[in-house]
């Protein structure tokens, strides 16, 4: 007489062998779930000090004004409004560019990814040699740009006997800030050439019809910010704009001014994209 087979015994068995297996699918799943979400830190916190920069470039900006300089008569009062706000300020352009540049240079092309394969950082590398891809290169020159603005706004920070020749002042303020700004416009032309912003098609640049709208927009604010700094900076060559309150007031002043709300503006629309995409799952499998 043969042996009934018991259907409960197979039905376990076959539980048995779904657990490991399920197991495994929550753990991969948590763990692209935390992985998105330190990519979204990143990104969040990048925008933040992108505002934060941006806005101490501004204050600092308008005490540049012959009018308004003139009141700030004492030296604590100058190094307090303008330059501890450059200083300050550049150091949170350089955290918030090592962020966007630690996101590209980890992030995998879309064409190397398989159908099911999520953009996860798992090798992180904190520096990568420059690659010839528009968006490698211009967070890269956006952080090279940044580092020159440290060099520059440490400078006015010297004590007494230190930077006070005309030559000094050239190399330290005047060559460093240009630079600085010269990578700024080469790293928001490298990102407009990643963003296809070479079209005329209004709907391209129209928000509420692509994607892509908002990041070329930014791309054309980024690049006329830098533009307005490297004109600030290069005018005061030799003192001049020192010499001459005219050139102070609008070469100097108004296109640090102007730059600076370029830059703001271009920050919080990085917070608003990141504000948008606070809800959204990284993948379908993982809801």
């Amino acid at each position: 007489m043969g042996t009934i087979p018991d259907p409960g015994a197979h039905a376990d068995h076959d539980r048995d062998e779904e657990l490991p297996a399920k197991h495994a699918r929550r753990t991969d799943a948590v763990e692209r779930r935390s992985n998105f979400d330190f990519q979204r830190t990143l990104a969040f916190w990048g925008s933040i000090f992108f505002v934060e920069g941006s806005v101490l470039f501004t204050i600092g900006s308008v005490a540049l004004y012959p009018d308004l300089n003139a009141e700030l008569d004492a030296e604590f009062k100058k190094k307090a409004w303008v330059d501890y706000s450059f200083m300050i300020g550049a150091w949170c352009f350089t955290i918030g560019n090592y962020f966007i540049y630690y996101l590209v240079i980890n992030a995998k092309h879309e064409d190397s990814l398989q159908d099911d394969e999520q953009d996860v950082i798992s090798d992180p590398r904190w520096v990568s040699f420059p690659v010839c891809e528009a968006g490698h290169l211009g967070a890269a020159s956006n952080l090279v740009g940044a580092v020159f603005y440290n060099i520059n706004t440490m400078h006015g920070l010297w004590p007494k006997g230190g930077v006070r020749t005309t030559q000094e002042f050239d190399l330290w303020y005047v060559m460093t800030g240009v630079l600085g700004s010269a990578f700024f416009v080469g790293g928001a032309v490298c990102e407009g050439e990643h963003n296809g912003w070479r079209t005329l098609d209004l709907g391209e640049w129209n928000p509420g019809r692509s994607k892509q709208a908002l990041p070329k927009i930014m791309s054309v604010l980024n690049l006329l910010g830098g533009m307005l700094f490297l004109t600030a900076y290069a005018v005061d060559y030799n003192y001049y704009a020192d010499n001459h309150e005219h050139v102070q007031r609008w070469l100097v002043a108004t296109p640090f001014t102007v730059g600076s709300v370029f830059f703001f503006v271009s920050s919080w629309i990085a917070m608003w994209m990141w504000n948008c995409l606070l809800y959204t799952s990284p993948s379908p499998r993982d809801s």
